[in-house]
């Protein structure tokens, strides 16, 4: 019975499960996944993986995601004796190692030169750097070897042949400096005799697709504010690519003539999707669910759940508002905060503690973006080392989601000193301010 796979012929660790497959005489049955069309965003698709990546597998009721996660399980599940993964520990050990490293030098020439290359973008020189770092450290691995972990083919070779071929022949990436790299390249592609009917097709066609898939979407931000956070929270739940443009406060970057034809409000987060430009952090978390995944639970489309989540959104511009008046005054002013102010946002953390209740998320048992938005929130108390213990329910919720969430802290951790470099730059300008009224 063929294992049905979820696959586009334009991925790397797709078509790294489909020469696998082949070495080992597997039957596949593909389901085409149109990313450019938000297929891997639709409500079946999440079902089988919440993460929407590919490839998938489902082997008869047995869904697995994460290409080189199922390189191993086909070898283990219909062929536990081939030296493609061998049983010896050592060897394995070794295919596994190689495995993790394909996994980092494939972001690394996403970043590189896949992301540049289709988004019209200069690519960032330290990315080019790590990435040409990797093929020199594969060049020097490699050696004179004929395989990457000696005389046997594995699925390690399959899997980085995939990555670095991409990088290649799609791409342009030269491999002049890296002839043992090459050389690797080179026999296997000659080796393999399905390799072609695999890995290629026209370059017009891969440029076409990506013209479509990749979404040119602009997000003006400014990385200490809750609301900017809240939003590449949900860009990273929604698997959406944004070029992130950083706004300076401090340096007035929000008055400029450029930035105010954007928006005449001038605050971030500001979105600019292919012109239609948006304001409101909230406005924005709807707006990219409802246009890029409207089958998600992350903004469910029932009314009476949508309606809670809405409820959300506001009760946490309330709560933004309180902590802005009780904990800000003093960080951009050195004045005390009145104490009603005070006594506003400990009545806005006393609600929010009995509103979570027992619950694991804000609104039934999935995450949305209500939760995204008062954790974003939220995170601005740790932050300030604010004392949390007296509301038991929000300490918990917030230190599940913060485990629970792998992006979580690369968005929200903010290094303190640069934090209070950036609002000593911003309490000066108030005080010049004022003195010159």
């Amino acid at each position: 019975m063929p294992i049905d796979i979820y696959y586009i012929k334009y991925s790397p660790p797709c078509r790294a499960v489909h020469m696998v497959a082949k070495q080992l005489n597997i039957d596949l049955n593909f389901k085409i996944v149109d990313l450019s069309e938000g297929e891997h965003l639709k409500e079946d698709f999440l079902k089988l993986n919440p993460f929407h990546t590919i490839p998938v597998i489902d082997d008869d009721g047995f869904v697995l995601w994460e290409s080189r996660a199922i390189l191993q399980y086909l070898c283990n599940q219909y062929t536990p004796d081939s030296t493609l993964y061998p049983k010896d520990p050592k060897k394995r050990a070794i295919v596994d190692r190689w495995l993790n490293f394909d996994l980092s030098f494939f972001n690394n020439f996403r970043d590189a030169v896949a992301k540049p290359k289709f988004m019209d973008q200069e690519p960032n020189e330290q990315s080019v750097k790590t990435m040409n770092d990797s093929l020199k450290l594969v060049d020097q691995l490699i050696g004179n070897n004929k395989y990457l972990t000696g005389n046997e083919l594995t699925i390690a070779d399959l899997s980085l042949l995939a990555s670095i071929f991409t990088a290649q022949h799609y791409l342009g990436t030269s491999l002049d400096n890296f002839p043992n790299v090459n050389n690797w390249m080179t026999e296997l592609t000659k080796e393999l005799p399905d390799f072609d009917e695999i890995n290629k097709f026209d370059h017009g066609d891969v440029k076409q697709y990506m013209d479509k898939t990749i979404m040119s979407i602009d997000l003006y931000i400014m990385q200490l504010s809750p609301p900017c956070r809240s939003v590449l929270m949900t860009c990273r739940e929604l698997n959406i690519d944004v070029n992130i443009k950083t706004v300076d406060l401090s340096e007035d970057q929000h008055k400029t003539p450029e930035f105010l034809k954007l928006n005449p409000c001038h605050t971030v987060p500001t979105l600019d999707d292919n012109g239609f430009v948006m304001w409101e952090s909230r406005a924005i978390m709807q707006y990219l669910c409802n246009q890029y995944a409207p089958d998600s639970t992350l903004y469910p489309s029932d009314p009476k759940k949508r309606a809670l989540v809405d409820r959300w959104l506001n009760f946490d511009m309330s709560f933004l508002q309180s902590q802005r008046e009780g904990l800000f005054t003093k960080l951009l002013t050195g004045v005390d905060p009145p104490e009603e102010k005070v006594n506003a946002l400990k009545n806005n953390l006393k609600l929010l503690d009995t509103l979570i209740g027992d619950n694991k998320y804000l609104v039934s048992d999935n995450l949305t973006i209500a939760d995204l938005t008062v954790l974003a929130t939220s995170v601005t108390l740790d932050n300030l080392d604010f004392d949390i213990e007296s509301y038991p329910n929000l300490k918990r919720w917030y230190s599940i989601l913060s485990s629970e969430l792998p992006y979580f802290e690369k968005i929200n951790h903010l290094d303190k000193n640069e934090a209070k470099h950036y609002f000593d730059k911003i309490k000066a300008k108030i005080a010049a301010q004022t003195v010159n009224k």
